[in-house]
């Protein structure tokens, strides 16, 4: 919807540390604003993305660019180092309203605290995790507002497996398979194209997001 974010996604220094773990071809499935407020107690449970995401195989990386300096007090992500190497854990659902998550996701997996680590950022810069890397973020305890624009890039060779259409961005490369419906640079901001283009990369979320779980 944003030629700001059209920038963003597709920026050089970005998509050469995607294509170093994805290869040349490479789609722009998902883009979003992760905000806390001040002194509020959202916060997101460990999970594991490809749990729940209704994509096909596991070729996939995000990137997480932070907007603003981005410390634990802020609420920063924290990984679980190797857990890359997990098969997708079983994952319950908590329906907390205070969990960024759609239904409140957890994953289903004994969590040694000590072993995790913090990840923080300094305005502009950014850390990328693959799609079973176990990882959570705690509520923003700081005065400050925490904002963050993640970036889920995929290979073209994944698919939907459960929504019925699904759309991505074309950034890098090409795209030999059309598992995706792609998805034009916007010409400008808010136009109605985009916004039309919205609705429908939104119905697809929402389709595959609030799907019951399926087994690992």
């Amino acid at each position: 919807m944003f030629r700001v974010a059209s920038r963003l996604i597709r920026h050089a220094r970005i998509l050469d540390a995607v294509e170093g773990i994805l290869g040349p071809d490479i789609l722009c499935w998902n883009s979003t604003f992760f905000t806390k407020e001040p002194r509020t107690p959202s916060y997101v449970s460990w999970h594991q993305d490809l749990r729940y995401w209704g994509l096909s195989g596991d070729s996939l990386v995000s990137v997480w660019v932070a907007l603003g300096r981005v410390t634990e007090a802020h609420g920063c992500m924290r990984f679980v180092p190797g857990s890359h190497r997990l098969k997708l854990l079983e994952h319950r659902d908590t329906y907390d309203g205070e969990n960024f998550l759609t239904r409140g996701q957890e994953a289903v997996y004994e969590m040694d605290e000590s072993r995790t680590v913090k990840v923080e950022l300094r305005a502009g810069e950014a850390s990328l995790h693959d799609g079973r890397l176990l990882h959570a973020s705690s509520p923003n305890v700081s005065d400050e507002c925490r904002i963050g624009y993640v970036i889920d890039y995929i290979s073209p060779g994944m698919r939907p497996v459960v929504a019925a259409r699904d759309s991505a961005l074309l950034v890098r490369g090409e795209d030999r398979y059309g598992h995706f419906e792609l998805v034009p640079p916007p010409e400008d901001d808010l136009t109605p194209d985009a916004l039309s283009w919205h609705r429908r990369i939104l119905s697809a979320q929402a389709e595959t997001l609030y799907q019951e779980p399926r087994p690992p």
